[in-house]
């Protein structure tokens, strides 16, 4: 894994260093999402062709770092596919349950409830999620 901003050439420049700078600091608030692994960030420019050399030692190195965990690329495509199917299914529920008719109203009502009411979030919740 890598993050590598593009457009880091004429007026651009700065703003990407910006942006690199900003996702970079990001990056360290979040666990690593290869165990042995910080993502590398930088800038590019494809136009030109600034930096690509270092895209690709990226590429190369995770690589080789992924073969060291055993396993290796196979394996972290495997759990790369069941994170897939895990957030398919979340988004999919989601999307479900909001489009059902008249939850999007009684989620107005509920939210009136608690604002002006005192009604329990915890029972609006149950409220919501038993219709």
């Amino acid at each position: 894994d890598g993050l590598f901003i593009n457009k880091a050439d004429g007026e651009s420049r700065s703003a990407a260093e910006r942006t690199a700078n900003d996702y970079g600091q990001a990056l360290h608030l979040l666990p690593p999402a290869t165990e042995g692994w910080s993502v590398p960030v930088g800038c590019i420019s494809a136009l030109e062709a600034q930096g690509l050399n270092q895209v690709l030692e990226c590429l190369v190195a995770h690589r080789q770092h992924l073969e060291t965990l055993g396993g290796g690329v196979e394996r972290h495509r495997r759990e790369q596919a069941l994170d897939w199917l895990r957030t398919m299914v979340q988004d999919e529920l989601l999307t479900r349950f909001w489009n059902r008719p008249g939850i999007r109203e009684l989620l107005a009502e509920l939210e009136h409830g608690i604002l002006e009411q005192g009604l329990d979030p915890v029972r609006a919740a149950d409220r919501l999620l038993s219709r």
